[in-house]
């Protein structure tokens, strides 16, 4: 007989045997699913209770308890101090009892005072209550003082003897009557002059009637008339002098209308493609002397592009790949010339290696002393390691032996090794230059 198989898992649900069901027994049998979803459970409680035990435990011997605030539970000191200010210490019954004590000495809540021993009263004001002194004068400016039923009585009386709100007067009452001018409202004359300068008259409908039957007998306001003010501008048409005093009115197309819209020089020259560079076609690389290229170019450091970003672009170059031109040499195409045959655009060509040391002599030359042959240099671009095969003789073969090919200078040697350990080394030369960064027009 053996013992269930237990997992620390916590069963849902528990099986209930069914009359239906088989007796099979056996770690997958029926007959012990109920029993194992038990035993599975009671093993998951288990732990979790030892975890609980286990982090309880822990937590005292840590003695990292949490200080009671006045928001939170926790351990706090006791102080029995009257005048501390500490929201983190808890009051003891001495200091309760001391507060309690000199509560008692004081004056009970309800009691009586007299006015005499009223101090620092505040005196009314505009903006705050306080006692004030009555006064039944009729012409006092103060406001610091109230009024008496007397004053009251005395400016009712004054108001009575008074006209009412609502009353008429003629005329000949009214003075002082300003006149209308451009900068004030006011009293004005009529006039039907249609030739006169003043300023302060108002015009009658008869005078306005002889003006505007004057205007509409002159020339209509189209093209041919000798004065810009009043020609009609209907849609898409702009009026232009053409000479002597004389405009007419010019078809607006939506290139016009779109150029009058730009608020600057600057807009209208990137609006017809005149913009900054746009004299260079897209595609074309050139020298920068800054870091950072302009708006609308790319740096050629051989990063690859999309034609949804850049249409034009892609039709120069249509692997959507820049060319990268970080510390190369631009050389100009051979196109048949067979001055640098085999060369297809865009293709690299790597450096020419020039070997340094010819041949070093330990004790082999005529002289029978030890001697160097070779050349000194300073400042290479690179040091390379000259293989078999890497590099060619003075007449155009290449050398498989490297034993003979290095021995090849009409010098009696045999021992061939380098300046340097192990292969004969090889330097990649180049003319004087200056750093600049290569960009392309992009857009």
């Amino acid at each position: 007989m053996g013992n269930l198989n237990e997992t620390e898992k916590w069963e849902e649900n528990i099986y209930q045997l069914e009359t239906s069901d088989p007796v099979l027994g056996g770690a997958d049998g029926i007959s012990n699913r109920a029993p194992r979803q038990l035993a599975n459970r009671t093993k998951w409680l288990k732990k979790k209770t030892e975890e609980a035990a286990q982090s309880l435990a822990e937590h005292v011997r840590s003695r990292n308890h949490p200080d009671a605030t006045l928001t939170a539970k926790g351990f706090t000191q006791l102080s029995s101090a009257t005048n501390s200010t500490s929201e983190t210490l808890a009051a003891t019954p001495k200091a309760v009892k001391a507060a309690y004590d000199l509560a008692a000495g004081k004056a009970p809540a309800s009691h009586t005072h007299p006015w005499s021993q009223i101090t620092g009263v505040p005196a009314a004001s505009l903006t705050a209550k306080g006692t004030v002194q009555l006064s039944s004068a009729t012409d006092s400016q103060s406001e610091t003082e109230a009024a008496t039923p007397k004053a009251v009585k005395a400016a009712y009386d004054l108001a009575a003897g008074k006209a009412p709100v609502s009353h008429t007067h003629p005329w000949s009452q009214i003075t002082g009557v300003p006149a209308a001018s451009l900068t004030a409202k006011g009293t004005v004359q009529l006039s039907s002059a249609i030739n006169s300068t003043s300023e302060i008259l108002a015009a009658t409908p008869k005078a306005v009637k002889a003006a505007y039957d004057l205007a509409n007998g002159k020339q209509p306001a189209d093209a041919t008339l000798t004065a810009l003010a009043g020609l009609a501008t209907a849609a898409d048409r702009l009026p232009y002098f053409t000479g002597a005093d004389r405009a007419e009115l010019a078809t607006l197309t939506a290139i016009g209308r779109a150029i009058i819209a730009k608020g600057s020089i600057k807009d209208v020259l990137n609006y017809l493609g005149l913009g900054e560079g746009s004299a260079l076609p897209v595609g074309v690389p050139v020298p920068w002397p800054t870091a950072t290229p302009p708006a609308g170019w790319l740096k050629c450091d051989g990063r690859a592009f999309t034609k949804e970003q850049y249409p034009v672009l892609a039709r120069v170059y249509p692997t959507l790949r820049l060319p990268d031109l970080r510390g190369e040499f631009i050389r100009g195409w051979d196109d048949g010339r067979k001055v640098d045959t085999g060369r297809k655009l865009l293709s690299a060509q790597g450096a020419t290696l020039l070997r340094t040391a010819m041949l070093d002599y330990y004790n082999q030359d005529t002289t029978g002393t030890s001697g160097i042959v070779g050349m000194g240099f300073n400042n290479e671009d690179s040091i390379t390691d000259l293989r078999e095969g890497s590099f060619k003789m003075p007449d155009g073969t290449t050398f498989s032996d490297p034993v003979v090919a290095m021995s090849d200078n009409g010098m009696q040697a045999t021992i061939l090794t380098s300046i340097r350990s192990g292969y004969a080394k090889g330097i990649t030369v180049r003319p004087r230059s200056i750093a600049l960064n290569y960009i392309v027009r992009a857009v």
